[in-house]
């Protein structure tokens, strides 16, 4: 089955974080996320459980690095990505690693909806936007 470590490490440096160097914040008044911790945009996270974290972290010198190697923020962040793409897709069901880090992935980039229509348009079914059991069971075929 996939596995979610080996997969969310590409995928959150793809989002600006890496571990001991950056944790990926953004501020940018032009970007449609504006505040942004490694992908985690509060415009549309806004209860998500980094913020109250890097709210306080704002209140002291040296922000964002002072967050850098925060294992706390990096629970967090994980914890995030989890319960709201991983679990969601069922990644943990794809016997393909691969697979399921590209569905995540997607997921992440295009939203949720629109990377598991990609997915059931790949194995060829209707496309619902709803990862389903039959979904599941054709993208185990594709090994």
């Amino acid at each position: 089955m996939a596995d979610f470590k080996k997969a969310i490490i590409p995928i959150l440096a793809s989002e600006g974080y890496r571990t001991s160097i950056s944790i990926g914040y953004v501020n940018d008044p032009d970007d449609r996320g504006k505040e942004t911790v490694a992908g985690i945009s509060r415009y549309f996270w806004p209860k998500a459980k980094i913020w109250p974290l890097i709210d306080a972290a704002k209140l002291k010198p040296n922000f964002p690095e002072s967050l850098v190697n925060n294992e706390e923020l990096f629970a967090l962040i994980l914890e995030f990505y989890k319960l709201n793409f991983w679990d969601v897709v069922q990644s943990d069901k794809i016997k393909n690693q691969d697979i399921g880090k590209i569905i995540v992935d997607t997921a992440v980039l295009e939203g949720l909806k629109p990377a598991i229509k990609r997915a059931e348009e790949i194995v060829g079914i209707k496309l619902t936007g709803i990862m389903s059991p039959q979904l599941l069971q054709l993208l185990n075929i594709l090994l």
